[in-house]
């Protein structure tokens, strides 16, 4: 997995900034490196440890990156951005209990075909 995450890393923060700081002005793009074999390990043996095998393909975040935006109305925008270039399969909201909008979120991205 992090072998491949090494090899996507590039063409995925490049997809996903273009997709948000040319469209959704003012937001602030940060890449982030590659989740560690470390923790990768950590997560197959912990937390998927009583998941379906093969249990490493549910180690989905291995990229990542941070988005600011400005306001509400931005983090809206970027997060429609999102969905026009990605296909998204999960979205984990801690926050969803008391707040309407998704304001912090973790997100399964696939690229779509076009």
């Amino acid at each position: 997995m992090h072998l491949m995450a090494r090899a996507l890393e590039e063409s995925f923060h490049k997809t996903i900034s273009l997709a948000l700081t040319d469209r959704v002005p003012g937001c602030h793009y940060i890449a982030a490196p590659p989740k560690t074999v470390a923790k990768m390990i950590s997560n197959i043996s912990q937390r998927h440890a009583a998941q379906k095998r093969p249990r490493p393909a549910h180690n989905v975040d291995c990229l990542r990156c941070m988005v600011n935006y400005v306001n509400a109305s931005q983090l809206l925008e970027g997060f429609s951005q999102v969905q026009n270039t990605f296909q998204i399969l999960h979205v984990t909201n801690g926050y969803a209990d008391w707040c309407v909008a998704a304001c912090v979120c973790a997100c399964a991205l696939v690229r779509t075909c076009t």
